[in-house]
């Protein structure tokens, strides 16, 4: 199946993170308009040229989802404005932005969970720094953007790149473009799961390289204020899976990874069954350690923040129970929350 990708068009000002959410809320959820001009000037005050291009509001086109023709089907935005019988719709993703937003209850993380789950520029490049990929910048963290580049099994990708005479985004899309796509265009477009996938521009036969450096920035600015992006050697960036998972959640984090994590209650199970004593103690730092270097490697908290982290999370939501503790040797390592009658723990895991 061919599929066609848009310019993607983001909030002007890399520094309004918020603009998206303000345009959202001034729409009602059930938008009786025919055309995206249309929404633009009964509803947000735009004003539309001559030919029904919507005159300096390139942000607004960014909003939308999937436009569909007699030949093609194109994704032109980040699928906040869905198409309907009707007109058109604000959808899930848009409807707890705009609530989470009047509540300034971390509408920043909706916002870049959307981004993840719709642009299929900002897919690409969240599949590259989740599977193995590192991002450099030769000036710098976050400065020009157009020479920085990812390198992904040996290959350097110029993902800002707007030159086709280099390796650029198109060829990071073509990858894998079944998984870039990912579950959430293939259900809204219900396409079975071993279909093939190919991308393909507007009017030509590669997707636009506009002003990639501008565009692109946008996103991946929104990311460092989240802190998903994470130095893992010298001036080599990865995205945090943690903080995907935890801000992003699992499904979106599942849906750009090529293989899925090893459950952490599993492996926890087996360190336990090898580190305890006949009565069923085991040294929680040694176990905790070994825990966060199989399942969380990339977590930037210490050691002790993680450990002390996992297992206070863990019981504090009902997942474990201590049902004794006592003091152990040094070569026990460090206790819970540094307490040393808490060196050795018997825990209960409830599945």
């Amino acid at each position: 199946m061919i599929i066609k990708i848009g310019t993607d068009r983001f909030w002007v000002k890399a520094s309004n993170i918020e603009r998206w959410a303000e345009i959202l809320s001034c729409l009602p959820e059930k938008i009786p308009c025919k055309s995206k001009k249309d929404i633009a000037r009964s509803y947000l005050g735009y004003k539309v040229d001559e030919n029904g291009r919507i005159v300096s509001a390139d942000e607004v086109y960014g909003l939308f989802g999937l436009e569909r023709t007699k030949s093609a089907v194109i994704i032109v935005g980040c699928n906040f404005i869905r198409s309907n019988e009707k007109g058109y719709e604000l959808s899930d993703g848009a409807i707890e932005l705009v609530d989470r937003y009047k509540r300034n209850d971390e509408w920043e993380k909706v916002l870049a969970k959307q981004l993840l789950k719709y642009s299929i520029r900002v897919r690409s490049i969240a599949y590259a720094m989740l599977n193995g990929g590192y991002l450099i910048f030769e000036k710098g963290y976050m400065k020009n953007f157009a020479q920085a580049y990812i390198i992904l099994n040996n290959k350097k990708f110029y993902i800002f790149s707007s030159r086709l005479d280099e390796i650029n985004i198109n060829n990071l899309m073509n990858e894998n473009q079944s998984k870039i796509l990912g579950d959430f265009w293939r259900n809204e477009l219900d396409i079975a799961e071993g279909k093939e996938i190919r991308f393909r521009g507007v009017n030509q036969n590669y997707p636009s390289l506009g002003s990639m450096s501008t565009y692109l920035k946008i996103p991946m600015l929104l990311f460092d204020y989240l802190g998903w992006i994470i130095e893992r050697e010298d001036g080599r960036y990865i995205l945090n899976k943690h903080k995907i998972k935890e801000d992003a959640g699992i499904e979106v984090y599942e849906s750009l990874v090529n293989e899925i994590d090893v459950d952490d209650i599993e492996i926890l199970h087996k360190l336990i069954e090898e580190y305890s004593d006949a009565r069923g103690f085991f040294p929680i730092g040694i176990v905790g350690s070994i825990l966060k270097k199989k399942v969380d490697s990339e977590n930037p908290m210490s050691e002790e923040q993680w450990i002390d982290h996992y297992f206070v999370t863990g019981i504090n939501s009902g997942k474990f129970i201590i049902k004794d503790h006592e003091q152990g040797q040094p070569r026990h390592g460090r206790g819970l929350l540094g307490k040393k009658d808490y060196q050795l723990i018997k825990l209960e895991i409830r599945n």
